[in-house]
C-alpha cells in the first residue's frame, strides 16, 4: 500500500481533521470571532526490527495530534517611530533616546534661530 494522506493508515487522522474543523468553526461563529487556528502535527519514527524468519524491516510508529485555537483578544498597540536616536551611555550604563544631533542645514536657518534667540 502506497503511504500518503489518502491511505488508510492516516484514516483516523483525516476523522481527527474534520471533527476538529467543524468544532472550530461553530467556536468562531459561536464568539463572533473571525480568526481561528487548526493544526495537525504528525510524528514518524522508524524502528529497526527483526521479523520471525530473522529479516530485518522498518517498522513505522506514526502519531497525530490534532489541534485548534481560537482567541477572544483584546489589544493595544503604539508604535513609537519618531524623530529620536537611540544611544548608550557607557558611563551610566543606561540606554538614552534622545533628539538626534542636527547639523545647520542652510544660511536662512541658521539667521532665523540667531534672530530668535536675540528677540528673547
Amino acid at each position: 500500500m502506497k503511504l500518503t494522506i489518502d491511505s488508510p493508515v492516516f484514516q483516523n487522522l483525516r476523522e481527527d481533521f474534520d471533527k476538529m474543523l467543524a468544532r472550530l468553526l461553530d467556536e468562531m461563529d459561536d464568539h463572533g470571532n473571525d480568526n481561528g487556528e487548526l493544526n495537525i502535527k504528525v510524528r514518524l519514527l522508524i524502528v529497526n526490527e527483526v521479523d520471525d524468519m530473522d529479516q530485518p524491516f522498518k517498522r513505522p510508529i506514526i502519531t497525530h495530534e490534532t489541534s485548534k485555537k481560537t482567541e477572544i483578544k483584546e489589544k493595544k498597540s503604539q508604535t513609537i517611530n519618531g524623530d529620536l536616536m537611540l544611544e548608550f551611555d557607557r558611563k551610566e550604563k543606561v540606554w538614552l533616546v534622545n533628539e538626534p544631533y542636527r547639523a545647520q542645514t542652510n544660511m536662512n536657518s541658521f539667521l532665523r534661530e540667531v534672530s530668535l534667540e536675540d528677540s528673547q
